[in-house]
């Protein structure tokens, strides 16, 4: 069974290469080590998210 963003003709999601996970890997940890203040780690934490998901994006607009 197709899922509904298969059916709607969305692009499949863009995969994750070996540098991605190692660049995934190294932000966590720098963002659970760093000497920030808790609402400092979250903003950058989201921004990162953020950064992430458009970065897929892109990736997956170059694939077509």
């Amino acid at each position: 069974m197709r899922s509904a963003s298969a059916a709607a003709g969305s692009p499949a999601p863009a995969r994750l290469t070996a540098d991605d996970t190692e660049a995934a890997r190294l932000l966590e940890e720098v963002l659970r080590t760093a000497p920030l203040a808790p609402a400092r780690r979250g903003e950058l934490t989201v921004r990162l998210g953020r950064t992430a998901i458009e970065a897929r994006q892109r990736a997956a607009d170059a694939g077509r």
